[in-house]
């Protein structure tokens, strides 16, 4: 739970009855602002899952943002149903909401959380194309606002201690292709060769 003055922002059910007008009108944001075909809201039933954190923001009790991570799948999250309400906006509450589900996706263990969204709004927090360029969704997608954000690794690193004639094994080959794939510049290798 996060309090700011009168601003509480918690886990909650996204069936809970005060959060009608939250669904409403982030189902009529999407539907203005995003081609229907590459809609991938979620309908507020299939947010009661254990593989997804619903958080609400409340001022003074009543609710004016929301926003959910989903697991998809080890390491990879997903951010869903973030909205504001249109009057709240321009007082940072979107910030709060997006700083939040990326710190509760850190929590969770999460390495790369994915979005669909708005690239230069989401672009502050360090959502970025060049994670997506390799990745794909299910059914049609805007690619440029296919986004996703590392968790930074700077501060660790990782050591494979292997022998000359490992290289060649599917292990090695893997972890090597992973490191590329993740962009990982944090990987040493220490190969021991018989010569």
């Amino acid at each position: 739970m996060t309090m700011q003055d009168e601003l509480i922002l918690a886990l909650e059910s996204p069936l809970t009855e005060d959060l009608e007008l939250l669904f409403q009108r982030h189902t009529q944001d999407m539907h203005a602002d995003t081609p229907p075909e590459s809609i991938h809201m979620m309908p507020r039933e299939t947010l009661v899952h254990p593989d997804i954190d619903f958080f609400v923001l409340r001022d003074g009790g009543r609710p004016v943002g929301m926003g959910a991570i989903k697991r998809i799948e080890d390491g990879h999250g997903e951010v869903k149903s973030m909205h504001v309400l249109t009057e709240e906006r321009g007082r940072g509450l979107a910030r709060l909401l997006v700083e939040h589900g990326l710190s509760r996706a850190r929590a969770m263990g999460e390495r790369i959380v994915l979005l669909v969204g708005d690239a230069p709004y989401y672009g502050r927090f360090g959502f970025t194309r060049d994670l997506t360029l390799s990745m794909s969704l299910p059914g049609p997608v805007d690619l440029d606002r296919f986004l996703a954000i590392a968790k930074d690794t700077s501060q660790q690193h990782v050591w494979a201690f292997l022998g000359d004639g490992e290289m060649d094994e599917v292990e090695s080959r893997g972890a090597l292709h992973i490191a590329a794939k993740e962009h990982l510049d944090n990987l040493t290798f220490v190969i021991n060769c018989n010569l």
